[in-house]
């Protein structure tokens, strides 16, 4: 998807997406995994499933209540075929395709696996947006038969992000991206900021990730 603009004209920023758009991103999501194997094609459906659910909880037009609902149950239907592929059980209650009260180690394993990715996407978020996102991350199992831990998040003026409890088994993680710099001000049109956002250098911003001292 091509970077765009809000309705002042600014940059786009990820919490501003409208709706038909995020659900355009998301459906491009789930597709472009259909080459992957099974199961990361249900994790990423997981995701999100979830991320439209969390996008429901706020007012909409009835057209996009139908939209969203229509996104939903496609997601369902994906997500039952990957199932019976992966031979996990589709007779079980679930909750935005996972199930919340049952011991069976495959369900348990994959409520963990998709915990995970929320993890990291809320890592990116706090990592890359301008003021941090969320100071916690509740719901986190480090490792196989944990129980589930809350971490707090700390920015740092130097790129650094403190984490606590630390979840991870190396001393320090650290990451780099690509990006690409436009001005901070108001485009004409979505045409002039696309062919600005191309002729900018791809550049790297480097990000640290750290236990609390």
């Amino acid at each position: 998807m091509r970077p765009t603009l809000n309705n002042d004209h600014f940059p786009l920023d990820v919490f501003e997406t409208p709706l038909p758009l995020a659900l355009e991103v998301w459906r491009a999501s789930a597709d472009q995994t259909a080459a992957e194997a099974d199961y990361t094609q249900l994790l990423v459906s997981l995701h999100v499933l979830g991320l439209s659910a969390f996008a429901a909880s706020h007012p909409h037009t009835p057209r996009e209540v139908i939209e969203l609902n229509q996104f939903q149950q496609r997601e369902v239907e994906r997500q039952e075929a990957l199932r019976q592929r992966l031979s996990l059980r589709t007779d079980l209650p679930l909750h935005m395709g996972l199930s919340q009260r049952n011991s069976d180690p495959a369900e348990q394993q994959l409520k963990r696996n998709h915990h995970i990715i929320q993890f990291a996407d809320r890592i990116s978020l706090s990592l890359c947006c301008t003021q941090l996102i969320t100071p916690r991350i509740d719901q986190v199992v480090p490792r196989p038969g944990d129980r589930p831990t809350t971490l707090h998040l700390r920015r740092m003026p130097d790129q650094c992000l403190v984490v606590a409890p630390w979840p991870f088994d190396h001393p320090v993680l650290n990451l780099a991206v690509p990006y690409r710099s436009v001005p901070a001000q108001r485009f004409p049109n979505r045409e002039e900021f696309v062919s600005a956002y191309g002729q900018s250098p791809v550049q790297r911003l480097e990000f640290a990730l750290r236990p609390a001292p």
